[in-house]
């Protein structure tokens, strides 16, 4: 199956090339850099290849002196605060907050929300397990 660059492919490859320039730096020296295969950035900057997951352009942007967040919204990781929908009150707080934190930062809040969401998810079973039963939650959990 051949690949046809999109639209939007076209337009982070293109990003990508122009950063990497505006930085002076060649395609080789960015994959050096940042871990990411030359052949692999070479894709990406023609629009062969999608935008990169997340961790790799966050990757991308620290090689390149880059804001992560500028380059992980033009990725399409991050919503830019126009694309927040109305009434999406967490969506706004967490663009907020997390404006100003480091990759890593981020990285460890999401890995905590997804430990809280498994706990949650944990206490809601056992509750519904304890009403199912018409008994008590077990106070050793």
């Amino acid at each position: 199956m051949s690949e046809v660059p999109t639209e939007e492919v076209e337009e982070f490859g293109a990003y990508l090339r122009r950063m990497r320039q505006a930085a002076h730096m060649s395609l080789p020296e960015l994959a050096r850099r940042s871990g990411v295969s030359a052949a692999h950035l070479s894709r990406v900057e023609s629009g062969w290849r999608s935008a990169p997951a997340a961790r790799t352009v966050q990757r991308l942007a620290i090689a390149l002196g880059i804001p992560p967040e500028e380059m992980l919204r033009k990725a399409g990781h991050i919503p830019s605060t126009a694309s927040v929908p109305e009434g999406d009150v967490l969506a706004g707080v967490l663009l907020r907050a997390g404006k100003d934190l480091t990759p890593s930062q981020v990285e460890e809040i999401v890995e905590y929300m997804e430990m809280r969401k498994r706990q949650w998810a944990r206490e809601r079973k056992e509750a519904e397990r304890v009403e199912g039963r018409g008994g008590t939650p077990n106070p050793t959990r």
